[in-house]
């Protein structure tokens, strides 16, 4: 899809953006508390498996939603999905074109 996404997309994109990433960070700020008050670990073991686990979001999260472009939405769009981010409804409101590409 040489050029970005239609018009009609790239508004949907814009919207749906923000939301997307309160849901990936909720997401991932809910797994770091689990991490962070696991008792079977110690405390410097919790900070390990915390730390690591924040690197390894921290390059999805870059992925995902960094360099917000319209050349760059169709690749986005399919990342974030992988990352079971956006919903069926979400995703149903572009175009089919656009589905069609994911």
């Amino acid at each position: 899809m040489s050029g970005g996404i239609p018009e009609a997309d790239w508004k949907v994109f814009r919207s749906l953006h923000p939301i997307w990433v309160e849901r990936f960070c909720k997401r991932v700020n809910g797994e770091l508390l689990r991490t962070l008050s696991d008792d079977s670990r110690n405390a410097h073991e919790q900070y390990l498996a915390a730390y690591k686990l924040m690197q390894k979001r921290d390059k999805e999260i870059a992925n995902a939603f960094n360099d917000f472009r319209r050349s760059t939405a169709i690749v986005q769009i399919s990342i974030i999905r992988k990352l079971g981010v956006i919903t069926d409804e979400e995703l149903g409101r572009f175009s089919e074109s656009t589905r069609a590409w994911l």
